[in-house]
C-alpha cells in the first residue's frame, strides 16, 4: 500500500529496501512499476516538467540498480515517449537541467542514454532537431538593432546546450540539423545586409552567423 501512494523520490532514496522487499513478496516488483508509470502518463493526457521527468527518471534508475529491473518493458517505452515529447516542449531552462552534473553525479537524463540505445537516440535527434528550430526562430525574431544582443545571448545559450550535450556524449547534431543551422544563419544574414534598420550592424550579424557555423562544424 505505501508504494501505491509514495512520492517518486522517496522511491528512489528507499530502492534497496524496495527490491530487498521484492525478493520475498514478488507483487512488490509490479506495484513499484505501476506506480512509477503512474507518474509517467502518455504525453498526450500531461506532458512531465523536465524536473519530474529527471526525478522520474533517477528514481527508476535507482530500482533498476538495485535489481528489479523496472525500466524493461512498458515503463522505458513510457520514459521514452515522454522525453520525445518533452524536448520539443521544455523550455531552454529545462534543457539545460537535464544536461547538468549535480552533486548525486550525471541527470538522470544522461545515466539513461548510458544505459538504453533508444533513449540515446531520440535525445540525439530530438536535441538536433530542437536546437535547428531554436536557431530560425531566434533568427527570424531580430528586426531591428535592441534586438541583436538579446538574440546574440539566446544563440549562445543554445550553443552552451550543445556543447555540454556533446560533451557528455548525448549529442551528435544530424546533418539535417547542421544544414538547418548554416541555412537559417545565411538568411539572416542576407535579410540584415538588406534591412535599412540592421544593415549598419553587419559586424554583429556575422559574428553571429560565425558563431554558429563554429558550433555546426565540430
Amino acid at each position: 500500500q505505501w508504494l501505491e501512494r509514495a512520492a517518486i523520490s522517496d522511491m528512489g532514496a528507499r530502492a534497496v529496501p524496495i527490491a530487498d522487499f521484492a525478493q520475498v513478496e514478488a507483487s512488490v516488483r509490479e506495484a513499484a512499476i505501476a506506480r512509477l508509470r503512474r507518474a509517467a502518463p502518455s504525453p498526450k493526457l500531461r506532458q512531465l516538467a523536465a524536473e519530474q521527468f529527471d526525478r522520474l527518471a533517477r528514481a527508476a534508475l535507482a530500482l533498476d540498480s538495485a535489481g528489479l529491473h523496472v525500466l524493461d518493458g512498458a515503463l522505458g517505452s513510457d520514459l521514452n515517449a515522454q522525453l520525445r515529447s518533452g524536448i520539443e516542449a521544455w523550455p531552454l531552462e529545462g534543457l539545460q537541467l537535464l544536461f547538468r552534473d549535480t552533486r548525486d553525479g550525471a541527470s538522470g537524463l544522461l545515466r539513461l542514454c548510458m544505459i538504453s540505445s533508444t533513449v540515446a537516440s531520440t535525445t540525439s535527434g530530438g536535441i538536433s532537431a530542437r536546437i535547428a528550430r531554436a536557431v530560425d526562430e531566434v533568427s527570424r525574431s531580430v528586426r531591428c538593432p535592441s534586438q541583436l544582443e538579446q538574440a546574440r545571448l539566446d544563440l549562445a545559450s543554445w550553443a552552451a546546450l550543445a556543447n555540454r550535450a556533446t560533451s557528455a556524449g548525448a549529442l551528435a547534431l544530424t546533418a539535417e540539423a547542421r544544414k538547418a543551422v548554416i541555412d537559417s544563419m545565411t538568411r539572416f544574414t542576407s535579410r540584415s545586409m538588406a534591412s535599412p534598420e540592421l544593415s549598419g550592424d553587419m559586424k554583429h550579424v556575422q559574428d553571429m552567423e560565425w558563431a554558429m557555423l563554429c558550433l555546426v562544424g565540430r
